[in-house]
């Protein structure tokens, strides 16, 4: 099916090869969108080996668009919007309860997949002290239901190298909200921070300071920690939720460096691999890779410094691309690992394509983006902050078939639990009585994407007595959202 056209539909009704029944037909259409448009948009598949990646979607985020691994576009955000320049979308995610996050550098959302808004950032500068947060570069949800993003504080102060004169300094926060879009935690870059790291090499003369420039963040569950990319002092930093403060600098504090004497420079993410080691996006702007001669960003994986042990760098690629012989030099840029196997799905930002690459340094798939301008009838390449991986649009859904009483164990109810979406998710089964008082509590069940499991309860005379009817309750653990129930009687 195309965005922008109608199609009927009817359903016809046999008993072998005779017809029963044919009901009308029925009209709908597809949405048109102009980021859609292929006139206007296209996505080229560049490198495609097969059964070497899997199937799936990928989340454009300054175009609000999914393409699936063809290249086609399947999906996009709704909008009132009709030119690019409109669309400032930044880290278009689907969560792993099947809804989409992103925000716009004004506000953060979260809506559903058809772009009816679920959960708004409240943005009155409870943070900043001033009228809004200032959002900025990253927002994401967590799997406690809590949201993440990271805003900009503006204080009044002195020059730090002339305390006669003023200046106005920008500091880098991070904010914690609940579903409420109640403040349950916050930090403060003025309070952690080095001064003079912040500061860099703006001199005594300086009246606006822009600061670090956070532009990734990433949470670490085992040590409840955050990991933040900061690009123009080309660090990266890991502090603790509880205390706040700095537990390791992976980067250097300095602004200027020398070929060869930091790790990364100007670089972007921090990602968090499931075996805890970070992966960071060298923009590489000042030659800190090993190659001579023209300069492309490397990505690279470090494992993290535990006790005495120092980090390391346990993997690296560097990006070079025949499409730039002279170097990819420039912002954005994001490398993530994908959720079936050790893979890095690779964002090239202002170079416009993104790459899955393997462990083994093989890129197996590639995809490159471009848009018509009519002013000078050339195609040219479309930005991207960040790109996402998801199986589908509907990673997370499930049916509950009919529930009976077990036909040979009247003491039993028997039913079954159809996982309908394309992740694994695991299901809370709860009996209940009329006034939904908890009569039996299951263990989670576990099912794999795109299968079933059948349930069996059992339940003593006892049980049944209780309740004048019983009502299966199934809640998926993934989006504790989605729940269904069936009313039997016993």
């Amino acid at each position: 099916m195309q965005f922008g056209q109608p199609y009927s539909w009817q359903v016809e009704a046999f008993a072998g090869n005779k017809l029963l029944h044919t009901t009308e037909t029925l009209f709908f259409e597809i949405a048109f969108a102009f980021q859609t448009n292929p006139l206007w948009f296209k996505s080229a598949v560049d490198v495609s080996v097969k059964e070497s990646y899997k199937d799936g979607i990928i989340f454009l985020d300054y175009l609000g668009v999914a393409v699936n691994r063809q290249g086609e576009a399947v999906w996009y955000m709704p909008f009132h919007k009709d030119s690019l320049e409109k669309l400032k979308m930044r880290n278009v995610k689907l969560t792993a309860g099947g809804t989409i996050t992103y925000l716009d550098n004004t506000d953060c959302f979260e809506k559903d997949i058809s772009g009816t808004t679920l959960w708004k950032a409240p943005n009155d500068g409870r943070i900043s002290g001033d009228k809004q947060e200032y959002y900025h570069h990253d927002f994401f949800k967590m799997d406690d239901g809590n949201f993440i993003t990271s805003g900009y504080r503006f204080v009044n102060e002195r020059n730090l190298y002339d305390t006669a004169l003023p200046c106005r300094v920008r500091y880098n926060t991070l904010i914690q909200y609940n579903q409420k879009g109640e403040v349950v935690w916050w930090w403060d870059e003025a309070k952690q921070v080095d001064k003079k790291s912040i500061w860099g090499d703006n001199g005594p003369y300086a009246a606006e300071i822009s600061g670090t420039h956070l532009n990734g963040v990433a949470y670490y569950k085992p040590d409840d920690a955050f990991i933040l990319s900061f690009r123009d002092n080309s660090s990266v930093l890991k502090i603790s939720r509880r205390t706040g403060r700095i537990l390791y600098n992976l980067g250097d504090s300095l602004r200027k460096y020398q070929p060869g004497e930091v790790p990364f420079s100007a670089q972007h993410g921090p990602s968090v691999m499931r075996n805890g080691n970070i992966v960071v996006y060298n923009n590489n702007l000042e030659g800190s890779g090993k190659r001579e001669g023209p300069s492309y960003p490397v990505i690279k994986v470090f494992s993290q410094p535990v006790g005495k042990k120092q980090s390391s760098i346990v993997w690296e690629y560097e990006c070079v691309s025949d499409k730039y012989p002279d170097g990819i030099l420039g912002k954005e840029g994001y490398a993530s690992q994908l959720p079936y196997n050790d893979n890095l799905l690779v964002c090239m930002g202002g170079a416009n394509y993104v790459f899955e690459v393997s462990r083994e340094k093989k890129v197996v798939w590639q995809c490159s983006f471009q848009h018509f301008d009519d002013n000078s009838s050339q195609w040219l390449p479309v930005n991207n902050y960040r790109c996402s991986y998801a199986s589908s649009l509907f990673p997370c859904y499930f049916t509950l078939q009919h529930t009976t009483l077990h036909p040979d164990k009247k003491t039993a109810i028997q039913f079954r639990i159809n996982n309908e979406g394309t992740d694994s998710d695991s299901y809370t089964v709860t009996i209940q009585d009329e006034r939904g008082n908890t009569i039996k509590q299951l263990p989670a069940v576990s099912i794999n994407g795109r299968s079933q499991k059948e349930i069996n309860v059992s339940l003593s005379v006892i049980e049944k007595k209780k309740s004048s009817q019983l009502v299966v309750v199934v809640q998926s653990v993934a989006n504790k959202a989605l729940k269904r129930e069936i009313i039997i009687q016993p």
